[in-house]
């Protein structure tokens, strides 16, 4: 494990981005690679398997992290050293020499010969298309961030990194607001496990996100079946009831999962916040579990019995 992994980041000391960028060097087990091409929306990179393995290998989706070496620039432009460029890897690109690569494995395969070392070395490298998120640099004691890059030197002039997991962790939980952020899962990149093991990267979020800091929010929340889409809703609602002055929450739950016992959660939603819940049902359920708390209102009425409401007007 490399020493940028086992580092601790402290995201209250000035100059924090800096002090990131600085702990990646070309003798790090980070590096990935060298840009072939940059332009203001994406990159291409330069990299080799034994690059990769180190990394732990590089899915689909990965973020990687891109910095000006100091090497290939003026000192007057020393300063883009310590700005970050976010990018997601989103695709495979050929190499210059992939024609020749191509033949030479053609005709390996064709002769069924044992390649040389020489020839595997060189058949390891290959290329990838990402897309650039974003910069991130200090400003003064906090973090800052621009969705673009404002200028980009040759290619020649960058270097790629893997970021290690308590940095990616502090890129992407940068700007949350509050003492007491929502963690709403872990960050992975694909359905396949990795071989490296997943790196625990916890994505948080600021309750006033989904209730509104001055006024309501609209969220959406898409999945595939099975993916936790109901019970990340439920870790929503939760954490908003639990908040110093939570605003007012109406769920519609036609399966009952939030609104009577299951054995998932020892309980129900409704049970931990009976205090200032209620429950209404078109069919109420007896669920022996609840003990003594009061039983879901019923949501309908019955006309002969009321026919006062019928004639309302």
């Amino acid at each position: 494990q490399s020493e940028i992994a086992k580092s601790h980041v402290d995201v209250n000391k000035p100059g924090i981005i800096t002090e990131i960028a600085t702990q990646y060097s070309l003798e790090s087990n980070r590096l990935l690679g060298f840009l072939l091409k940059l332009d203001y929306c994406e990159m291409h990179i330069a990299t080799c398997d034994p690059w990769k393995r180190k990394c732990g290998g590089v899915p689909r989706n990965s973020f990687v992290i891109v910095k000006v070496s100091p090497a290939h620039v003026n000192a007057g432009d020393k300063h883009f050293c310590d700005r970050i460029i976010l990018a997601r890897v989103t695709d495979s690109v050929p190499t210059p020499v992939a024609g020749d690569a191509l033949n030479t494995l053609f005709a390996v395969h064709k002769a069924q010969a044992v390649m040389d070392p020489y020839t595997t070395k060189e058949l390891q490298w290959s290329a990838m298309r990402a897309s650039i998120v974003g910069t991130f640099y200090d400003l003064g004691s906090k973090i800052s961030f621009g969705n673009d890059v404002d200028t980009f030197f040759g290619a020649h002039a960058y270097e790629v990194y893997s970021p290690s997991q308590p940095h990616l962790e502090v890129l992407i939980n940068s700007f949350i607001e509050t003492s007491a952020p929502l963690e709403i899962g872990r960050l992975r990149y694909t359905e396949t496990p990795s071989v490296a093991g997943e790196m625990t990267v916890p994505v948080k979020v600021d309750p006033r996100d989904f209730a509104g800091h001055a006024h309501g929010q609209r969220t959406a929340l898409f999945g595939k079946t099975r993916f936790g889409k109901s019970n990340t809703i439920k870790v929503i609602a939760d954490t908003i009831l639990r908040g110093s002055n939570p605003p007012g929450q109406i769920i519609f739950d036609p399966s009952g999962e939030y609104t009577y016992w299951n054995e998932q959660d020892g309980g129900s939603l409704f049970m931990q916040h009976a205090d200032r819940s209620v429950r209404y049902s078109l069919n109420p359920k007896v669920v022996a579990q609840e003990g003594g708390h009061e039983a879901p209102r019923l949501l309908k009425i019955n006309f002969y019995e009321a026919v006062s409401v019928g004639h309302q007007l």
